[in-house]
């Protein structure tokens, strides 16, 4: 991975595309490229601040910790999505955690820097903000995928956050998103086994198609329709 790889990913999706030019010249001017091993953290919960994070390859998983010892997979994030508090307001602790789930990179932008960034640009602290907002309603999805009751389709809605059609979800690679049967269960609430056969039933229908751990969404129009009958009708 190279800077000008990884400028170029998150000016073409995600928070930093979306800001203005001069913002965009001073966020890149300030980030560092970070890489990060498998089972690598980027954060853990109950650290405090430090700075943001956007992905520029790889995926990290997000773990919420009801317990802290019994850490859950609640999200994976991907290229163009961002991630951290900027502790421009306060110093807050976090309270989930972010761990690469393969060879992943991120720019990464240190609180000290995005407070220079606050002195010179005013809409600097919006800008920042936007993060926490775009967090949010990819928690508030997440939430929603849960609370549906049949699990074929709770996996299915799972499955199109995290690797074909949510918000923040990134670019997905030709060959599919790397994902676990085990990781997706997690995030579904499901066995492992309802789970391979349900990604079986899904792959004869042509929705999907499955690798070692990967998983490409063929058809997700089909898969979404599944997840609410309502869009077409039924």
């Amino acid at each position: 991975m190279d800077r000008a790889t990884a400028h170029r990913i998150v000016l073409e999706q995600g928070w930093l595309s979306r800001q203005p030019p001069r913002f965009q010249a001073e966020i890149l001017a300030r980030a560092e490229l970070l890489a990060f091993a498998t089972g690598e953290h980027a954060y853990r919960a109950g650290e405090e601040a430090g700075g943001v994070h956007g992905i520029v390859g790889g995926s990290f998983g997000v773990h919420v910790a009801a317990r802290p010892a019994d850490p859950s997979l609640a999200h994976v994030m991907r290229n163009g999505a961002w991630f951290g508090l900027s502790g421009l307001f306060r110093r807050p602790v976090r309270t989930l955690s972010f761990r690469a789930l393969e060879l992943s990179w991120t720019l990464h932008v240190p609180s000290p820097a995005l407070e220079e960034i606050a002195h010179t640009i005013p809409e600097a602290p919006r800008a920042v903000a936007a993060i926490a907002d775009a967090s949010l309603q990819v928690a508030t999805v997440a939430i929603a995928d849960l609370l549906i009751g049949e699990a074929d389709r709770r996996i299915a809605a799972t499955l199109l956050r995290v690797c074909g059609a949510g918000p923040d979800r990134g670019t997905v690679d030709s060959a599919g998103c790397r994902l676990t049967q085990a990781e997706l269960g997690e995030m579904a609430n499901a066995s492992r086994g309802l789970v391979n056969r349900t990604l079986r039933a899904f792959e004869a229908r042509g929705w999907v198609r499955l690798g070692y751990q990967q998983i490409k969404v063929s058809d997700a129009g089909a898969l979404a329709a599944f997840v609410d009958p309502s869009r077409t009708g039924a």
